[in-house]
């Protein structure tokens, strides 16, 4: 059996994510102040510019959300004239999102969105070092009973 976790790594564990959720949730009203849009929705558009146009189910992917929660960010987006969705030449049937000249302005404006940035240092470490973090953070959301909780974006109610 092992031994109780110390204090000192109880408190800096929860201090770490205090700062990440704190930072995620400051970074996501900020834009929307300045901006008019959502952290989730500016994430969205800047992975739209990175893949240099992409399907609804590869933005997805690179947002880690389940492909129907996409689609309420798509829409306001396009709404916004930020995004266009074009057919692609080779397959009619499949639609690839774009930048719009507008989208293209404001991206040139707006910062690197906080939960892309969370991503990024996820993929930066370690393989192994991700699946234990994983496992911990789902025993944990297990022991609080939290498997039903649904959180698609941080601070967003981006459905």
């Amino acid at each position: 059996m092992s031994s109780p976790s110390s204090l000192e790594d109880i408190h800096g564990v929860v201090q770490a994510l205090r700062r990440i959720t704190k930072a995620i949730h400051e970074f996501s009203k900020a834009v929307d102040r300045e901006f008019g849009i959502t952290g989730p929705q500016l994430w969205a558009m800047r992975t739209i510019n990175e893949l240099g146009g992409c399907s609804a189910g590869d933005l997805a992917a690179r947002l880690c959300v389940h492909p129907s929660t996409v689609t309420g960010v798509i829409q306001r987006l396009e709404e916004k004239r930020l995004i266009d969705r074009q057919k692609r030449a080779e397959d009619r049937r499949a639609v690839v999102l774009t930048l719009t000249p507008n989208g293209k302005k404001l991206l040139e404006r707006a910062p690197h969105p906080a939960q892309g940035q969370l991503v990024a240092a996820l993929q930066g470490m370690a393989p192994d070092d991700v699946h234990k973090l994983r496992e911990m953070l789902v025993q944990i959301v297990d022991s609080m009973e939290l498997g039903n909780v649904s959180a698609r974006f941080f601070f967003s109610e981006e459905e």
